[in-house]
């Protein structure tokens, strides 16, 4: 987990190597969807 996001390079080398990356935005989290590109709020539920 990261304290606010990372840059694209790190997002992309942890992405490759299967690793999710999350960081801290304000009062809530956001996660880098490997799948759409996008970032969204993290919900440790979709993990599963």
């Amino acid at each position: 987990m990261f304290s606010h996001k990372p840059n694209n390079g790190i997002i992309d080398f942890c992405s490759s190597e299967n690793i999710r990356v999350v960081w801290k935005n304000g009062e809530t989290f956001q996660i880098f969807n490997i799948q759409n590109g996008a970032d969204e709020l993290f919900n440790p539920d979709n993990l599963m």
